[in-house]
């Protein structure tokens, strides 16, 4: 008996002790990758994007791609930067080696996403501001674990990356429970990464509160919803379940046989000549069937375009060609970026395209449906589409939809994930 009391007061200091470490290392790589990715985001956001818009003619904003991924090209030369991943270097690194995640060589790649996402290329902030965060939480735990003997405070390396990991996801999509889900549940296809989970969190509330004093609060999709569940919807988000599934499918097996087969042959510079033209390119046909850039960037307006009803059904279903061919091409020439805006855009497009064949379905919650399940395949994640749809929406129901959809397109897609380092368990 004694011995049992010894043991449970031994194990209760224990947790304490680690309670203690989790919360402080939370509190402060959250800070810091909040503070980052406000800084990232305006600079992104306002100092590119909104600038170029402004001041560079219609016409001629559709060369900014080849003109991004150009410097993005002589950046990865210049610097030997080894490879152009963002969230799968993420997942790489917590499952091998820390060291493999450095924040010193991070900073070339960090200009080289801001030349191709800042530019036009089909890229968001997303898995540039999970990978950043992650270098963040890299470096800061590295140096609180150095002054442990001052601190009286570490922390596990891996555990740090996933925290920053989460804060930076939570910062960029202003939505801390879906950051943390996203980033725990990327290293599997069919599990969790638990142990960072309540570092992970605080983490990722601390730079969601940084953020929004720099950046403001507004939702990251305009979605103005009352909604109550109805059977028939069911039905429709069962069936976008299958084709997102597949859509995805074929969109990620296409995007690894060019890299394979034609990319990986070609020599550097010459890989983002012809990847900035053939951006440019599909900009410029955009722009001629809609009157304005529908490839351009990550895809913010073309969702809220979709989520108002802007499109018809046939231009839906071309803006999910245009942008699925953007994407594999920013990608397949070595781009630097996330995939997940423009997977959300071509899922709301999917999504659109539903809503305008099944008039019965309830009035704009396909679109935000589709962006759940496109993502779910392409990602190999159930839980992250539909608590971000619930958070981002306000509507609790829509979770319901969203994990039909997103289960159903988890298992047509069969383990086929944009990730090539993500295991199946741990």
């Amino acid at each position: 008996m004694k011995l049992t009391i010894t043991n449970y007061f031994n194990e209760s200091i224990l947790g304490v002790k680690t309670s203690k470490s989790a919360i402080f290392n939370g509190i402060i790589i959250g800070s810091l990758v909040g503070l980052s990715v406000a800084f990232y985001d305006w600079l992104l956001t306002d100092m590119f994007a909104m600038q170029t818009k402004k001041y560079i003619p219609l016409h001629l904003l559709g060369m900014l791609p080849f003109i991004g991924m150009i410097l993005t090209g002589l950046i990865i030369k210049q610097f030997s930067v080894l490879t152009t991943s963002t969230a799968d270097e993420v997942v790489h690194a917590f499952h091998t080696t820390p060291k493999s995640l450095s924040l010193r060589k991070s900073i070339p790649k960090f200009f080289a996403s801001l030349t191709t996402i800042g530019f036009g290329a089909s890229a968001g902030l997303e898995g540039s501001s999970k990978w950043l965060g992650a270098a963040i939480g890299l470096f800061t735990q590295r140096i609180i674990n150095f002054l442990k003997p001052v601190l009286h405070f570490d922390g596990n390396l891996s555990d740090a990356i996933m925290t920053g990991a989460s804060a930076g996801i939570a910062a960029i999509f202003k939505a801390p429970l879906s950051g943390t889900i996203m980033a725990l549940e990327s290293p599997y296809k069919k599990d969790f990464a638990h142990e960072p989970l309540v570092q992970s969190f605080i983490g990722a509330v601390t730079s969601y509160t940084v953020f929004i004093q720099f950046r403001g609060s507004a939702k990251f999709f305009i979605i103005n919803l009352n909604y109550d569940l109805r059977w028939q919807d069911i039905f429709i988000c069962a069936l976008i379940g299958v084709i997102t599934g597949l859509f995805s499918t074929s969109f990620i097996n296409i995007l690894k046989k060019i890299n394979l087969n034609f990319t990986s042959k070609l020599s550097l510079m010459t890989k983002y000549l012809l990847g900035g033209i053939l951006l440019s390119l599909i900009a410029y046909i955009g722009l001629y069937h809609f009157g304005h850039y529908v490839t351009m960037f990550g895809g913010n307006d073309v969702i809220n375009n979709l989520l108002a009803n802007k499109y018809d059904i046939d231009q839906s279903f071309l803006i999910s060609i245009l942008k699925s061919l953007a994407t594999i091409i920013t990608f397949a020439f070595g781009g630097v970026g996330g995939l997940f805006l423009p997977s959300a855009t071509i899922g709301a497009c999917i999504g659109e395209v539903f809503q305008l064949l099944f008039h019965f379905a309830t009035p704009g919650i396909l679109p935000i449906i589709g962006i759940a399940s496109f993502i779910a395949a392409s990602y190999n994640g159930l839980l992250f589409g539909p608590v971000l749809i619930a958070e981002i929406s306000g509507e609790p129901s829509l979770v319901v939809l969203g994990i039909i959809a997103s289960t159903v397109s988890y298992l047509v897609s069969n383990g086929v994930s944009n990730s090539s380092h993500q295991k199946d368990h741990r």
